[in-house]
């Protein structure tokens, strides 16, 4: 499983992570989301790490941007 953040770019800060199974299934939930659809051009989502569900640990990746208002726009968000 991947771990996501959606970062406010007005606030300059990151929301609590959340696991989601794949980028995809990451970014669905960002776009469905209350505030990314209400003010889309200020949230981006970030991919942080991986949650291994046989052993419970989290391993951190360099954080890597996944989507942003450009997606969420260009989708109709």
């Amino acid at each position: 499983y991947g771990l996501y953040s959606i970062k406010d770019t007005v606030a300059l800060s990151f929301a609590p992570p959340f696991i989601a199974e794949n980028h995809d299934v990451a970014v669905r939930s960002f776009l469905d989301g209350g505030a990314s659809q209400k003010h889309p051009e200020d949230f981006a989502l970030f991919h942080l790490g991986v949650f291994d569900s046989q052993n419970g640990e989290i391993s951190l990746a360099q954080v890597t941007l996944i989507t942003d208002s450009a997606v969420v726009a260009s989708r109709g968000g």
